[in-house]
């Protein structure tokens, strides 16, 4: 889970370009869904930016957590 997190984000932030805008919709409803389905699991920080659409910071904080 934490590993399909991570690859939408890169997907979001690091290669917006390479996607249309349905890929974009796509991945958003990704991450909306692995939030409210893992929430409990997730640390609270990457909570903290998914749960408003911080993208950018969530994969950095993901980055630097080793993830």
């Amino acid at each position: 889970m934490q590993n399909e997190i991570k690859a939408t984000l890169v997907r979001l932030v690091e290669r917006p370009r390479e996607g249309s805008g349905d890929q974009l919709l796509t991945d958003i409803r990704a991450l909306d869904s692995l939030l409210s389905e893992n929430r409990s699991r997730l640390d609270a920080r990457l909570v903290h930016f998914l749960e408003r659409r911080s993208y950018a910071k969530a994969l950095e904080y993901m980055h630097g957590k080793g993830t």
